[in-house]
């Protein structure tokens, strides 16, 4: 027929089975142009566009019953209320990955520069000003985590003052923030331990570096180690500013 597509034409042109066309023509969501003596299918042009429309919405999450009534709804200015709602729905989506790339990158680089360097080897890096909350160490045990920390989380050592700690950090935007790590040149070293032994690289770290050639606070922070994936070990970066 003029015009007309068989089913399996109009499944193929959409990249779809005839199967879902079977089903959408069952819920009355994108019914056949045309249907002869014998129940075979036939569709027009003007339904591709209807069938991107329908996948249009369910890239964005929509279900076939909310589309379909969508599509069924005759009031304009209810409709046009749908597409807005629906159109802040994927903004809101977008801003979302959006943090989700962010935080991948970030590990990324985290990760690349652990590969780089390995373990107990010292080495420097320039930084640029970093924007931490700050805060007191919590009473009791307390759990560190992306959860509650996000991915650039650690304690500060005070100077001078290696026995026990007091603060804890998480990285923030500047707008946020209580607390800024300088930037400046950093001495650099990363560890692998087991829990318990966490505190105990510090001396070590000290070992290999001229501490009087520092200033500020030691600071030790958990350093990708969900990526890294150490069974039961936490990959420790130790790090303080040198002096100009």
């Amino acid at each position: 027929m003029e015009n007309l597509m068989t089913c399996g034409e109009f499944a193929k042109l959409c990249h779809v089975s005839k199967r879902v066309l079977f089903y959408y023509d069952e819920i009355n969501l994108l019914k056949p142009a045309y249907v002869n003596e014998k129940g075979y299918r036939y569709y027009a042009w003007y339904q591709y566009d209807q069938m991107g429309t329908i996948q249009l919405f369910q890239n964005i999450g929509m279900s076939l019953k909310d589309i379909q009534a969508l599509i069924d709804q005759k009031d304009f200015l209810k409709k046009s209320a749908e597409l807005q709602r629906q159109y802040q729905i994927v903004e809101n989506k977008i801003k979302e990955f959006e943090n989700i790339k962010k935080n991948l990158l970030f590990l990324n680089q985290r990760f690349s520069i652990l590969q780089q360097y390995g373990f107990l080897n010292l080495f420097e890096e320039d930084i640029e000003d970093e924007y931490y909350i700050r805060e007191k160490r919590p009473e009791g045990k307390f759990f560190f985590g992306y959860m509650n920390y996000g991915y650039q989380y650690g304690i500060i050592f005070e100077r001078d003052c290696f026995d026990d700690f007091k603060w804890t950090f998480k990285r923030c935007e500047k707008q946020e923030a209580n607390y800024i790590k300088p930037k400046g040149r950093y001495y650099a070293v990363f560890f692998l331990l087991r829990n318990e032994d966490i505190s105990t690289c510090i001396p070590e770290f000290l070992k290999m570096i001229d501490y009087s050639k520092t200033i500020g606070p030691l600071y030790h922070e958990d350093y990708c180690s969900e990526i890294a994936g150490y069974e039961q070990k936490y990959v420790i970066k130790l790090s303080i500013l040198k002096k100009v």
